[in-house]
């Protein structure tokens, strides 16, 4: 893996002139309907063939699954607020606009950071799985607002009845998507493998619940603060110069991660410009990146940033990487922003062979 790091303070002196402002980055995904950036859910259900289309007319299993969520049944429209921004500043989170909802995916642990696939499904070898919380509605189309297969319960009822289905992209695994939905946010977990135990399900189901409704219960701290005390990792946000590295995750793949501040909400996202300080992949690159994160008066008090994304496959050359932000007046402006972009980062870089 190639990985460089730099700081925004070397980087800044060294920044090319003002550019107009980029349009915000818009799109689902910019992978190839049949790679694996798309979800085998999402692509079956618009006539896909990551997931036999057969397989979603036939119950493979029908069982009742027992899971205390309740804690979402008690969340009010300013505890969502205050579990908006604390999501935002949570770099175990990735929050962001996805199908026409705001919703935040649960990263991984990959070494001292985090990591997530763009549209939240990580792979692990013998199973695949994504955890979202959503503070919004799906749009009509997407898959999780019109699929059959995927199971629907009140926050506060007991039991889901669920469904298990064959997973056509690997025989012999079944998967799982359920949705429980209080007044504010809904939650959902999805879950594909060959084993019967859902490990992934019973662990999230085991700590978000009780994470969300500890940020309800401090939601009074977070305005003033950003986030709630006790509920984030040990030392975040961090505090120091912002820095951003470029990684080569695979051939065909770049991961950008950083650390940098922004004095209020909005929407970040990354542009590379090329030596002739051209887009490069703008597209790509920019719906990759685009994501919601923490915010806070004091600039050294850092957020995270992370994104991973398909690129053609080529050699390393120099590049520069610039940080733009679109902020919006409040959270309630992020469904449809109508501010205008500043570039907060502009700083050279190595995009490293991919």
């Amino acid at each position: 893996m190639n990985l460089l790091v730099v700081t925004f303070a070397s980087a800044l002196a060294a920044s090319p002139p003002p550019f107009t402002p980029p349009h915000l980055p818009d799109g689902i995904d910019p992978g190839d309907a049949s790679s694996p950036w798309e979800p085998a859910l999402d692509l079956a259900l618009r006539g896909g063939s990551s997931l036999e289309l057969t397989s979603l007319t036939r119950t493979i299993t029908t069982f009742t699954l027992g899971a205390d969520v309740s804690a979402l049944s008690t969340i009010d429209a300013a505890d969502e607020q205050a579990l908006l921004r604390h999501v935002a500043a949570d770099p175990r989170w990735r929050l962001g606009v996805q199908q026409g909802a705001l919703v935040a995916y649960r990263r991984t642990k990959d070494g001292p950071e985090w990591t997530c696939p763009m549209r939240g499904y990580t792979a692990d070898g013998s199973s695949l799985w994504r955890a979202a919380i959503r503070f919004t509605p799906w749009s009509s189309d997407a898959a999780w607002a019109t699929s059959k297969v995927v199971a629907h319960a009140d926050a506060s009822a007991p039991e889901i009845q669920a469904t298990a289905f064959a997973y056509g992209a690997h025989p012999g695994w079944d998967a799982t998507a359920l949705s429980w939905s209080g007044p504010e946010l809904s939650l959902e977990l999805f879950e594909a493998g060959s084993s019967d135990d859902l490990p992934h399900t019973a662990e999230l189901l085991g700590s978000i619940p009780s994470y969300v409704g500890g940020v309800a219960r401090l939601a009074s701290t977070v305005p003033s603060q950003g986030w709630a005390t006790g509920y984030l990792p040990a030392k975040e946000p961090k505090r120091g110069e912002p820095t951003v590295d470029v990684t080569s995750p695979g051939a065909g793949e770049l991961e950008v991660r950083g650390r940098i501040h922004v004095p209020g909400p909005g929407i970040t996202w990354i542009r590379i410009l090329d030596g002739e300080l051209h887009p490069w992949e703008e597209q790509a690159v920019g719906v990759g990146t685009r994501e919601i994160i923490g915010w806070a008066d004091d600039e050294k008090t850092l957020f995270y940033l992370q994104g991973r994304f398909p690129v053609p496959t080529g050699s390393a050359f120099t590049a520069t990487i610039e940080v733009w932000h679109l902020p919006v007046t409040s959270t309630d402006a992020l469904l449809e922003p109508t501010g205008t972009p500043s570039r907060i980062g502009a700083f050279p870089v190595k995009v490293p062979r991919r």
